[in-house]
């Protein structure tokens, strides 16, 4: 067996750790991302917390009171809203910063990931919509003001937005045998950019007190149909 010369040796030795370099770099970048991403959405939250409370001030303090707040950020984007009169921070991560789902407030700043819900009240329909379904809902009495309610005739329309169809579904929504009985329909919040969007069904019989509710989640092609608050009438 032939040794390898020094030369030769070094530049085997060189090219192994070049390649080990580049391996852990491979593996470390997306947790460095990550970690930037995180970074990047705590100075965004500090930000928008130390806003609203120099905006809160400066409004006591009359007509004529001014301050100056400093901007720098280097990840996401600021968007100001004059219509809603609202400055919203965005950051597309891979980070887990915030549960999917779910909104959570700390004075009046509001934190969610996934806000892909819209919740319309037209009157007669409450309309549930996101990037995959447009979910039209009907709407019936009020809290003071129960009526007749069929539960499977609720969802009055479904459309699919990638394939523009629209659909009239033929579902059959009973619970505990129960498929009709006097109450009301709304819509737990209205609004949009939403992490989810929630339709109330309120019912009550002789035998039993209780809720359909139905959810539409961010990107989500498909109606959550749950049971809750079900109080058995003595």
């Amino acid at each position: 067996m032939k040794a390898l010369s020094p030369l030769l040796s070094g530049v085997l030795y060189t090219g192994i750790a070049i390649v080990g370099i580049v391996l852990a770099m491979n593996i470390l970048s997306p947790i460095i991302e990550q970690m930037k991403d995180k970074a990047a959405f705590e100075q965004a939250q500090s930000f928008l917390l130390q806003l609203d409370k120099v905006i809160q001030d400066v409004a006591k303090e009359g007509k004529y009171a001014t301050r100056v707040i400093t901007l720098d950020f280097s990840r996401g984007k600021y968007i100001i809203d004059n219509e809603t009169n609202t400055i919203e921070y965005i950051l597309e991560t891979e980070a887990k910063l915030v549960s999917p789902g779910t909104m959570r407030k700390i004075g009046n700043v509001i934190i969610t990931s996934g806000r892909d819900v819209k919740v319309e009240d037209l009157g007669n329909v409450i309309r549930m919509s996101n990037s995959y379904l447009v979910v039209n809902f009907t709407k019936l009495g009020n809290e003071t003001n129960f009526v007749d309610i069929n539960l499977s005739k609720i969802i009055s329309e479904i459309k699919v937005i990638r394939e523009n169809a629209v659909l009239s579904p033929e579902v059959v929504i009973k619970f505990n045998e129960i498929e009709t009985g006097k109450g009301y329909i709304k819509a737990e919040q209205i609004g949009e950019k939403l992490p989810y969007g929630r339709v109330i069904a309120h019912i009550s019989t002789k035998e039993l007190e209780f809720d359909i509710v139905f959810t539409l989640k961010s990107y989500s092609d498909f109606i959550i149909i749950e049971a809750e608050n079900v109080k058995v009438i003595s």
